[in-house]
């Protein structure tokens, strides 16, 4: 009878811990190549079996700082029929977050892009899982055979007479990289396109006005000047459902607010950074004025409930969405994997992008970024509802 009893309590105790951690289990985060705390990465795998151009520049999206180091160690192209590793140049960007590959020298074939599990973040995270992306070179045999001549033949005696400034016109919060080549003229009149090494990287396109990069190109005496203007983005002209979601709009166009409420979450999260984009869109709805809001409110399932017992609607409808709605991503079995605040239409054409607010700034280097609206991706999920009030 002990024995049973004992059973029992052990039962009931590991059941009521599994029930008390529901809330965590359900917090929206959507499908990434990690989990929890782990490095993850964004890689477009539409390009998977694709036929690329052989200076292609690859660009792969970390959600934390990555190192250097690891970065050149575990991250490589592959000649599928040689076995051979490819010569990469492997650059950081957004705050070391985003990675640039420029392979050189790639050839008729097929290539596998790979990037081992190996890799380091900066505060010693690893990725889960490797992960590798085949791709296919095709090129023009007469262009490369064209190509290989000329530059066999080029004249010692040439040099850069100029490069022109580059200007760049980018709206507030767009992400930005600066080229990786420019356009030289030169000595007999041609132009070619040369490698351009920035002595700085843009951190971040928040700030409004005229901003200048010098970049240093080989066999150049001069600097390479980028002029970026960022144009200030105003505040939204389409009219919110009401002076709430006015209000939240307002609230998270200020980029300290935004930084505010990103660190207020992480503390009602009990410190850890993943999973908090309930917690984040609650939090800048108690500061645009829904101060009933409780503060545990911790998933999707409980956010949205909460929402529609204070009169909210939902709606599926995309031509309906205005500044200031919550929406809700596509269920796997409990409850939407993310919710965000919707902004304005990057395109009012089409539903394909959108400007939002969420929690994932660390992928995109701000919480105010782009995201996929209507079509589904490999790590990001498609709109199934939205909520307004009225």
């Amino acid at each position: 009878m002990k024995n049973w009893i004992k059973k029992l309590v052990v039962f009931l105790f590991v059941f009521f811990s599994l029930l008390g951690s529901k809330c965590e289990m359900v917090l929206a985060s959507e499908k990434m190549a990690s989990l929890g705390n782990a490095v993850s990465v964004n890689i477009d795998e539409r390009e998977y079996g694709k036929d690329v151009q052989a200076d292609k520049v690859w660009k792969i999206r970390f959600n934390q700082s990555m190192e250097m180091e690891s970065l050149k160690n575990n991250i490589k192209i592959i000649d599928t029929e040689s076995k051979k590793d490819m010569v990469l140049d492997i650059f950081l960007e957004e705050n070391d977050t985003v990675t640039i590959i420029k392979p050189k020298n790639l050839k008729d074939g097929t290539y596998c892009l790979i990037v081992n599990s190996d890799v380091t973040s900066k505060v010693g995270k690893h990725l889960k899982r490797s992960i590798q992306l085949n791709f296919n070179v095709v090129l023009n045999k007469k262009e490369e055979l064209d190509s290989n001549s000329k530059e066999a033949e080029e004249n010692k005696d040439l040099y850069i007479k100029y490069i022109e400034d580059i200007n760049v016109n980018i709206n507030q919060y767009e992400s930005f990289i600066l080229p990786y080549t420019v356009k030289a003229v030169m000595s007999d009149g041609k132009i070619k396109n040369l490698d351009v090494f920035w002595k700085e990287s843009v951190q971040t396109t928040d700030v409004p006005g005229k901003h200048v990069y010098t970049g240093l190109v080989n066999g150049y005496k001069k600097d390479v000047v980028l002029n970026l203007n960022i144009k200030e983005l105003k505040k939204q002209n389409t009219t919110p459902h009401s002076k709430l979601q006015k209000n939240l709009c307002n609230y998270l166009m200020d980029n300290n607010n935004r930084q505010f409420t990103m660190k207020r979450a992480i503390e009602l999260h009990g410190g850890d950074p993943s999973n908090t984009c309930v917690y984040f869109a609650s939090e800048a709805l108690r500061r645009a004025g829904l101060k009933d809001l409780d503060e545990q409110v911790c998933n999707t399932v409980t956010l949205t409930k909460e929402l529609k017992n204070r009169g909210w609607s939902t709606s599926t409808d995309l031509s309906e969405l205005a500044p200031g709605d919550i929406c809700f991503t596509i269920s796997y079995g409990y409850g939407p994997t993310h919710a965000y605040t919707f902004m304005n239409w990057v395109n009012e054409e089409d539903y394909n992008y959108a400007y939002i607010c969420d929690n994932q700034g660390n992928e995109y280097g701000n919480a105010y970024h782009q995201r996929n609206i209507d079509f589904q991706t490999s790590t990001k999920d498609k709109i199934s509802y939205f909520m307004y009030k009225i």
